[in-house]
C-alpha cells in the first residue's frame, strides 16, 4: 500500500522521467545544468488529520519539522556540477487500522552536463599508414562546416577513425558507442563517409548527439588526369594531346 495522507513529493526545479503517484517509490529527476541548489517539497494531505496527529517525515534519515502552516520544503545542494544527490523522503503514519505504516521513497536528482559546451567532440583524429591525415576544413569543436574531408591514396583501403569526447557523453562512430574505429572503405568506390561525433544518455529526456561527416576521398594525381598540354615557345603557345 502507499501513504494515503500524502498528495505528492515535487522539487522547484527538474524533470521527472515519470509523473509522480502516491504507489511508485522510484524516480529520477533532471535537474538543469550549473544549477546547485534545488528545493524537494512534500505536500502533506492535512484534511486527513484533523487531530494534529501528523505523519513523520525523514529527508535522508533527518526529521523535518513541519505543521499546517509551516509545510515540507527542504533544500538539497550539489557537491559538484554536473553530479547527482540520492534523495530518500521516508513518511511514517498510521493506517485506519492504527498501524503503523512506513514508506520510503527514492529520488535520484541527476544533474546532466552543459550539452552546448560538450556534445562537440575535442577531437578527431584520422589517420592510415601511422600517420595522421589532414582534415578539410581543419576540425574545430563546434566551428565551420558539418563535413570535412580526407584525401588518400588508391591503394589505401582504411583508415583508422579516433574520436576523443568529454568524460561525461560518449564517443560515437557510424553510430557505434565506441572512440577507435577500423574504417574499411567502400570497394570500386572513389570515397567512403564516415559519421562521428559525440552523444549523451538521458534517463529523462532521451538522447541528444552532434555528429558530422568525415568523407575519405581518392587523392587524384591531376597530371595523370590531364588529357592535353600547351606548349609555349617563340612562336606561341601550343595544344598537344596526350
Amino acid at each position: 500500500g502507499y501513504v494515503l495522507g500524502l498528495r505528492r513529493i515535487t522539487t522547484t526545479n527538474g524533470v521527472w522521467n515519470q509523473t509522480w503517484s502516491p504507489a511508485v517509490t522510484d524516480y529520477t529527476v533532471e535537474i538543469p545544468a550549473r544549477l546547485s541548489l534545488v528545493t524537494i517539497d512534500v505536500d502533506v494531505d492535512f484534511d486527513r488529520y484533523p487531530n494534529g496527529d501528523l505523519p513523520i517525515i525523514l529527508l535522508n534519515g533527518k526529521s523535518i519539522a513541519y505543521g499546517y502552516d509551516t509545510p515540507v520544503s527542504e533544500p538539497i545542494s550539489f557537491s559538484t556540477s554536473p553530479g547527482s544527490e540520492k534523495v530518500n523522503v521516508e513518511i511514517t503514519t498510521q493506517n485506519p487500522h492504527n498501524l503503523t505504516q512506513i514508506l520510503t521513497y527514492h529520488l535520484l536528482l541527476y544533474q546532466p552536463p552543459d550539452l552546448s559546451k560538450v556534445l562537440w567532440p575535442e577531437d578527431v583524429l584520422v589517420a592510415s599508414g601511422g600517420g595522421n591525415l589532414t582534415m578539410d576544413p581543419p576540425y574545430i569543436p563546434g566551428v565551420g562546416a558539418l563535413e570535412r574531408r580526407v584525401y588518400v591514396g588508391r591503394e589505401v583501403d582504411q583508415v583508422r577513425v579516433t574520436v576523443n569526447c568529454d568524460p561525461a557523453v560518449e564517443p560515437i562512430i557510424n553510430d557505434k558507442a565506441t572512440g577507435s574505429q577500423l574504417v574499411k572503405r567502400e570497394e570500386n568506390s572513389q570515397r567512403s563517409i564516415v559519421q562521428v561525433g559525440c552523444r549523451f544518455s538521458s534517463p529523462t529526456t532521451g538522447v541528444s548527439e552532434k555528429v558530422f561527416d568525415i568523407i575519405v576521398q581518392d587523392r587524384f594525381d591531376l597530371r595523370s588526369m590531364a588529357t592535353h598540354v600547351e606548349v609555349k615557345d617563340d612562336r606561341g603557345t601550343a595544344r598537344r594531346d596526350i
